[in-house]
């Protein structure tokens, strides 16, 4: 879900010299309600951003898999999402803990350490350090927290288990496991493939 952003107020928050203030932002807020709204995705609509705690934003993050170097992608993605870090602490004065998850283990890791005949770990510790120097120069803040995907193999292997039991997962002919979006009865809204079609498709 995203916050709803104006542009005056980025314009504050990335650039010294921007030309326009956050006059018109703050006089909106004061007018109505200090409530943060933001668009969900899902129902395609705006709605409150319900906190389970009033000051504190509880936020995951998706980092990359570190199997090469950072692209444009990368930066178009952190940044914005930096921004929109930025105008909860320092617009509406919330705590934001950010946890971060990085993908160390992954096929394509696997055969980038093959190529050049490296250990995986360090074929991952070498693009983990020039994704986190990337995003320094582009002034994007570091998370609160840093987790590895080998940090927690067991707990995701039982947490899939789960997810297969319960009947929200299910396997693949190559082995992939996927989240089954009939489950809930709300396939169209998540997906525009049934599970037999992918299943049978081999779609990611």
């Amino acid at each position: 879900m995203w916050p709803i952003l104006c542009r005056s107020c980025i314009r504050k928050l990335i650039g010294r010299n921007a030309k326009i203030s956050l006059q018109s932002f703050n006089k909106a807020r004061s007018s109505k309600t200090d409530e943060i709204k933001v668009y969900n995705t899902l129902t395609r609509g705006i709605q409150p951003l319900l906190l389970t705690e009033e000051h504190i934003v509880k936020w995951y993050m998706c980092g990359p898999t570190v199997y090469d170097e950072a692209h444009i992608g990368h930066a178009c993605t952190y940044v914005r999402f930096d921004i929109i870090r930025r105008i909860l602490k320092n617009i509406f004065k919330k705590n934001v803990v950010m946890v971060m998850g990085i993908t160390d283990i992954d096929d394509k890791i696997i055969n980038k350490a093959s190529q050049e005949g490296s250990d995986i770990s360090a074929v991952t510790r070498r693009y983990e350090d020039t994704f986190w120097h990337d995003m320094t120069s582009l002034s994007v803040e570091r998370p609160t927290v840093v987790t590895r995907v080998t940090e927690y193999i067991p707990q995701i292997q039982l947490f899939i288990g789960q997810l297969i039991d319960k009947g929200s997962a299910y396997k693949s002919p190559s082995g992939s496991v996927y989240f089954d979006v009939e489950h809930h009865g709300s396939d169209d809204k998540l997906c525009s493939h049934t599970s037999q079609e992918i299943y049978e498709s081999g779609i990611n």
